[in-house]
C-alpha cells in the first residue's frame, strides 16, 4: 500500500522480494476537490467480511483542510476489486 500526491495504489509480488520490482496498480485517483490532494497514510482492514482503505487527503491548495477518509472494496480479491468511496 502506497500514495503519491493524489492517489493510492496496491503493489503484489509472489515474494517479499518481490515487491522491489512489481508494479503498482492505482485503485484510487479522487477528482472531488475538497479530496484530490495530500494522500497519505493509508491503512487496509477488513471490517465485517468487506476491504476498507482509511487514508488522508485534503485540498491540494491548503493542508489544513486534510481529513480521514474511506473507500470500500467491491470483493474479497483487493487486486480486482472496484473501490468506491465510504466514509468521510
Amino acid at each position: 500500500m502506497s500514495t503519491t500526491w493524489s492517489n493510492l495504489q496496491i503493489t503484489r509480488a509472489t515474494s517479499m522480494a518481490g515487491l522491489k520490482t512489481a508494479s503498482p496498480k492505482v485503485v484510487w485517483k479522487d477528482t472531488t476537490t475538497n479530496r484530490a490532494c495530500n494522500m497519505w497514510a493509508p491503512e487496509i482492514h477488513q471490517v465485517e467480511g468487506s476491504w476498507y482503505i482509511y487514508y488522508t487527503a485534503g485540498p491540494c491548495s491548503d493542508s489544513s483542510g486534510i481529513r480521514i477518509h474511506a473507500i470500500k472494496a467491491s470483493s474479497s480479491d483487493l487486486w480486482a476489486a472496484t473501490w468506491s468511496y465510504a466514509a468521510l
